[in-house]
């Protein structure tokens, strides 16, 4: 076996679900499980093509299918570029409001994926398309100087938010659009936090695997009595850490990605995690649901 080839199945038997939705399907059923939701994402971004674009909106209208049709519970998430931005913004509208028409005759949740900081605007925008349709909701990142502002305007629109760091890293020298490091970008992620328990009305997920930022989450829970917040992590992480949370009464969602882009992901995975150790840990315990 090559190097490609023992990469793509560290990468692949942790962090991704597998080449085929039906891997995913797998996937969702065993965290079902567990107590824990899915939330399905065909991989691949920054698509041209047109044909790659269909396939990419038919793979989310069947993974809206086969959750309806295997009564899982389950979400999926898309991405702008995987709909179009790049080519044309209006394929993006059509796709998007596509895929929304059928989560909603379904009941199935759709999050829409935040992208690189000169694609936010478009994104919160698209997403305010639909802001009222109660099956949609978007990731804020807080590395960006700008996503308290954006955070404080979509709560006050009823938005469901699914909050992330985001990729810090890609844009190190950019300091007037960003937070260049763990300290600033913790502490901003901290603030929307603490803004979401005050004021969101929605549901809104807390996406980290710190267990200083998730326990600080639990207790603003019961300081509050805030019912609609869940807890998010990656599929392949902390995949024992996100049972114990299940186990103790909260609710849980797992981001589990899906398709053959699986090195780009596994390459963006590796330059994310800031904490090192815990990307090791995650490749060498056992990941098992």
């Amino acid at each position: 076996m090559g190097l490609v080839e023992r990469t793509k199945k560290a990468v692949s038997g942790r962090w991704i679900a597998g080449d085929s939705l039906s891997d995913a399907i797998d996937i969702t059923k065993k965290l079902n499980k567990r107590g824990i939701t899915a939330v399905l994402s065909y991989m691949g971004a920054d698509l041209t093509n047109r044909k790659a674009i269909d396939d990419a909106t038919k793979s989310s209208e069947r993974a809206i299918k086969e959750i309806s049709d295997n009564k899982l519970k389950a979400e999926i998430s898309i991405r702008t570029t995987q709909l179009g931005l790049l080519e044309n913004k209006a394929f993006v509208e059509a796709f998007y409001d596509l895929i929304i028409t059928k989560a909603k005759r379904s009941n199935i949740f759709v999050w829409l994926d935040m992208e690189r900081e000169e694609y936010v605007t478009d994104i919160i925008n698209l997403y305010k398309r639909n802001i009222d349709s109660n099956v949609t909701g978007i990731c804020l990142q807080s590395y960006l100087k700008r996503s308290m502002s954006d955070l404080e305007d979509l709560v006050s629109k009823g938005a469901a938010i699914r909050l992330v760091k985001g990729d810090y890293r890609g844009i190190q020298n950019d300091s007037e659009i960003a937070y260049t490091d763990n300290v600033q970008v913790t502490k901003n992620y901290l603030d929307m936090m603490e803004y979401l328990f005050s004021r969101s009305r929605k549901r809104f997920v807390i996406a980290s695997h710190d267990p200083l930022i998730i326990e600080r989450a639990i207790q603003l829970k019961q300081n509050t009595s805030i019912e609609n917040v869940e807890f998010g992590m990656l599929i392949g992480m902390r995949n024992s850490y996100a049972v114990k949370l299940a186990e103790r009464g909260l609710k849980v969602q797992m981001y589990v990605p899906y398709g053959k882009e699986w090195l780009g992901y596994g390459l963006t995975r590796l330059r994310l995690m800031h904490n090192t150790d815990m990307v090791v840990r995650s490749l060498l315990e056992n990941q098992h649901i």
